[in-house]
């Protein structure tokens, strides 16, 4: 029986192009159940086959040649056809080979705890067939062509009977819930991991920096940004990613300047590091997250700077925009509403604009006045049990994402840490993970 792998080199692949991968993603972006089975044509349609390796079948050697995300979409793939046509009998039947492999699938998905749980249980009354020989014993009938069709048909639905638990899988399997959640995991998985099971054409040229470089070329950026030579510079974290569809390596880079100023950066697919993050602000990061979160904030600048590059002009900044914005955040009709602020940036994401901004926050309570001029509120501590002023929140850091309708904001104390620091990058990274905050997760 095959199993789920730690295979990382691409042995059996195709090489496609970008504009093929968008124009699918495009085509397919309202029906996710497509959009899989899209993806699983475009790494294994046509795909080269290897030389069969002694003693083994072309089966057996092409899973072997596989890696880790090839042979999860493959597994799964082989478990959706066979489950859709006839059910979980039909694939435990037609496709022995596979169940474990499926099984541990399953596993490597958080948000599938209902299909893994089911599959178990339908997995081990299987085991019970398969050591007692009830299981082959039905195989010999079906596979006995001389035989009645009908008497050939009728043992191969008695296994039915053996597993009692396949109606729950069924169930939620057949079901609109069910149906959603597996493939909206199994396409944000591809999406994530396309690079470890094809190969894109490169539309331009890029250096990309592998391990036996990162040290040189990031003391040569670090050099080049602070006109001094860094007196430190190591690999603090690798993660492998994949981004515009190309499996690469990011490196986090750890490094200490002369006048003993120390941070983290990046290099890899791209080189970059926070000016205004110290290693203290990524000591407090990394005691609530993994050190791969930090990837994803590094990835989010990337994101931005790239859609910054490509849309100059789409992403001016204008001011009547953002003051129309705060306008409908101070509405009267508002409970809560930022007062005395002090805009602090504004960046555009998708051509959606992010703005980031220090104020107060102002409890409109029906107790109170409203006052006149927004920009000079004395706004008092919610604890403050004083009868004069406003009652609220002091010294906040808001985030506003506005696109249509009535916009809100999040807000959070404007505290030294990378998380406050470099908010919106935290925002776009969390949006698009490259990895999660999870060290064994997907």
């Amino acid at each position: 029986m095959y199993k789920i792998t730690s295979n990382k080199k691409l042995h059996q692949y195709k090489t496609v192009s970008n504009a093929t991968i968008d124009n699918l993603r495009k085509t397919h972006q309202d029906n996710p159940h497509d959009l899989f089975w899209a993806y699983h044509d475009l790494i294994f349609g046509d795909i080269p086959l290897p030389k069969v390796a002694k003693n083994e079948t072309l089966n057996e050697t092409f899973w072997k040649k596989l890696t880790k995300p090839q042979q999860i979409v493959r597994a799964l793939g082989i478990f959706i056809s066979q489950a859709n046509n006839g059910g979980i009998w039909q694939f435990f039947f037609n496709k022995t080979e596979y169940i474990i492999a499926v099984g541990e699938s399953f596993q490597q998905f958080g948000n599938m705890n209902l299909f893994s749980t089911y599959y178990d249980r339908c997995f081990n009354e299987l085991a019970v067939i398969l050591d007692n020989g009830e299981f082959f014993k039905i195989c010999e009938v079906w596979r006995d062509e001389n035989l009645p069709f009908d008497e050939r048909w009728t043992a191969f639905k008695s296994g039915e009977a053996h597993i009692l638990k396949r109606t729950d899988f069924e169930t939620y399997f057949y079901s609109d819930e069910g149906k959603k959640r597996l493939y909206d995991a199994l396409n944000k998985y591809i999406a994530q991991s396309l690079g470890a099971m094809i190969t894109v054409e490169m539309e331009t040229e890029r250096t990309i920096i592998d391990k036996k470089n990162a040290i040189p070329h990031f003391t040569e950026y670090l050099t080049q940004y602070y006109n001094v030579t860094p007196s430190e510079v190591s690999i603090y974290y690798t993660a492998t990613v994949t981004i515009e569809n190309t499996a690469t390596k990011l490196f986090l880079m750890k490094f200490k300047m002369p006048d003993g100023y120390e941070s983290l950066g990046i290099t890899g697919y791209f080189t970059h590091n926070f000016e205004d993050v110290d290693w203290a602000d990524i000591k407090k990061m990394y005691q609530k997250h993994h050190k791969q979160e930090l990837v994803n904030i590094y990835y989010g600048w990337y994101l931005v700077a790239e859609d910054a590059r490509k849309n100059l002009r789409k992403n001016e900044f204008k001011e009547e925009k953002w003051l129309a914005v705060l306008a409908k955040l101070q509405d009267v009709k508002n409970t809560q509403i930022p007062v005395n602020v002090k805009f602090q940036a504004c960046f555009f994401y998708e051509g959606v604009p992010h703005y980031t901004y220090i104020g107060d926050l102002l409890y409109n309570e029906e107790t109170t006045i409203f006052p006149n001029d927004l920009s000079n509120v004395p706004v008092l501590s919610v604890r403050d049990k004083a009868d004069t002023g406003y009652r609220g929140e002091i010294n906040c850091l808001f985030s506003t994402v506005y696109t249509t309708g009535k916009p809100h904001f999040g807000r959070q104390s404007p505290a030294s840490s990378i998380d406050t620091k470099r908010l919106w990058e935290r925002y776009v990274g969390r949006k698009n993970k490259l990895v999660k905050d999870n060290p064994w997760g997907f």
